[in-house]
Formats: structure tokens, sequence, C-alpha cells
């Protein structure tokens, strides 16, 4: 497309909506791929590699997991995507098992996955890991076009050690659904660690940052599902379902909403302070009015927060019977 032409369309609701149902009516009608987790697409093997450290790095920071504590664990790592380097470096670190779980079959070049992995096997062999690295990847299982709301009818209760995703939850169908289906898969003390970013996805976004919460939720299953799935969710509904089944958790707060830039690790917590982004406060307030219901009623950190990092430990006592009661009454965000 033109760039002019393009400048139209992105500044203009009406052909912004219309390219995304033009696109949804393809990828229903087989015509389109779907592009969920084609991560690696676009990059270097070198920028690659580099994320997948950056990703694995992340999960052991903010778990505060020290690298010897993964010996023999069990990990579910949740929407992979196009590669399977993060799920290699938890195997390398003595992880027992991983199992890669995504609901999409991510469009992947075998060729280039494969230099990452062996560009992952040599910079791990240079620090003492011992890795067998080839297309099979041994100790990872990949399982794909299955949803995570339904991991429970794959696996026995209770066979995970460690949960981990990041950029996924935001795109589930059902979140408390998934987040009851991951209860029940991990041991009592396991842990879950999630990235999840609120922001538009490029929906929208030439329009405003919070454009997508003005659309009513009618006309976004339309143009939003199944690709993106961006199910518009807030960090409020994270917490609830954390405070549920967690005897721990803490929320670290990655992204606002109005700022492009990833906050520093630990620099601000959920619920945040406004008063320390009074700006950003003054700037959605003056935006609010056009938001549709939910969001117009919503507080003003559960608008500003744009992305966080969830970390939850799995009450060592809560029993069978209660994930069984949790699977009948639902959890609500």
């Amino acid at each position: 497309m033109h760039p002019t032409l393009q400048r139209w369309r992105d500044h203009s609701f009406t052909l912004s909506t219309l390219t995304y149902l033009v696109a949804q009516w393809q990828y229903r009608a087989g015509l389109r791929r779907h592009l969920s987790g084609a991560t690696h697409r676009a990059w270097s093997v070198d920028a690659g590699v580099d994320y997948v450290e950056r990703v694995f790095s992340d999960y052991l920071l903010f778990g505060r997991i020290a690298p010897e504590a993964l010996q023999g664990k069990r990990v579910l790592e949740v929407g992979p995507g196009d590669n399977l380097g993060v799920a290699l470096m938890f195997a390398a670190h003595g992880a027992s098992k991983v199992v890669c779980l995504d609901r999409f079959v991510a469009e992947r070049d075998a060729a280039k996955a494969n230099q990452i992995y062996l560009q992952l096997k040599s910079r791990l062999q240079r620090r003492g890991h011992n890795v067998a690295v080839d297309e099979t990847l041994p100790d990872v299982i990949s399982v794909s076009a299955a949803a995570i709301e339904s991991a429970r009818d794959m696996f026995p209760p209770r066979s995970f050690d460690l949960i981990v995703s990041r950029a996924v939850l935001e795109h589930v169908y059902d979140v408390p659904a998934a987040w009851r289906a991951m209860d029940a898969l991990l041991v009592p003390g396991g842990k879950q660690l999630h990235k999840i970013d609120f922001r538009n996805h490029s929906l929208y976004h030439t329009l405003h940052p919070l454009f997508f919460l003005r659309i009513p939720e009618w006309l976004w299953q339309m143009v939003a599902a199944p690709d993106p799935t961006l199910n518009r969710q807030r960090a409020g509904a994270y917490e609830a379902l954390a405070r549920r089944t967690a005897s721990d958790y803490e929320i670290h707060v990655t992204h606002l909403a109005l700022r492009d830039e990833e906050l520093p690790h630990g620099a601000m917590m959920w619920p945040p302070d406004v008063t320390s982004v009074q700006r950003d406060v003054e700037q959605l307030e003056a935006y609010r009015r056009t938001l549709c219901e939910p969001f117009r009623s919503m507080s003003a950190p559960e608008l500003l927060v744009a992305g966080i990092f969830l970390i939850a430990t799995k009450s060592i006592q809560q029993s069978d019977r209660d994930s069984h009661e949790d699977v009948k009454t639902g959890a609500h965000g």
C-alpha cells in the first residue's frame, strides 16, 4: 500500500475498522495465516537470540529464581510462538521437562529457528552448560492448536512446578478459565510468572493509545477476535485471580498507557501511586469521557497501567477440592 494511503487509513476510524474486518474475514476463510506469536519473523538471528535470553532473564529476575533452582523442575510455557528458544534455556539450566503450549500454529522459519538454537547452544556452552541441540530439542515438548483454557484436560493435576508466559494472557479468550486451568496444573508452592501487555497492539494506535477502549464490545468482538484476540482485561482482573488462589503474589508495573518506554524493574508496583504520574492522570481524565463502559468508570490506575509482570505462588494448603470448587464457581476479575 502506498504510504500516503496507509496514513489516511491509519488515521481514519472507519477505514481502519474496515481493514480489520476484512482481515478477520480472510482469516476465517482460510485465506490468511494467523500472525500471533510470529515474533522472530522479521528479526536477525542475533536479535532473536538476544530476545530469548532477555525473556529468560526476566523470568529469573522477577520470579527471584536462582538458575540452580531450576534443576529437575517441570515447566509449562504458554504461548511460545514461533521459536522454542526460551524452553531450551529452561532445559539447559536443568529443567527435567518443558512443555510449550500454544492455541495458534505460528508461522515458523525452521532454518532461522535452528540457527537461533545453535547460537544459544554456543553461548550456553561457553558458560559451562552442556547442551545437546538439534531440531528435536531434547526435553522440550511442543503442543500447538491447544488452548490454555482446556489444558487441564491434557495433563494430570499438579503436573508443573513453574508456569510462564510473555505477552500471552491478554490474548486468551477466557482469562478466568485459563487461570483455573493453570492453577490446577501447578503443584502447591509452585509459581506462575506472566508478563501481560494491556496496550492496543497497534489497533487504532495512530488515533490515541487508549482509542481501542472506545470501541463497544459488540464491535470489538468483530474487529479483534480471533486475531489478535485482545481481551481488554486490565490489571485488577488479574489481581483478583491471583488473590483467589495464591498464598503470595506481587505485581510489577511494566508500562503506562501514555508512555512508550518500559519501566525499569521495581520502579512501580500495582496498584500505583498515581500522584507520581500526575501529568498522565490529567491527560487521562481529559480523554476518559470518550471511552465506552466499563472502561469509562474504571479507576485511573486501571486505565493508566498498560503492562504488568505478575508473580503468583500457589498456596501449599490448597487442596484438590478447592481446585474443583474453582472450576464450578469460576473466578471473576
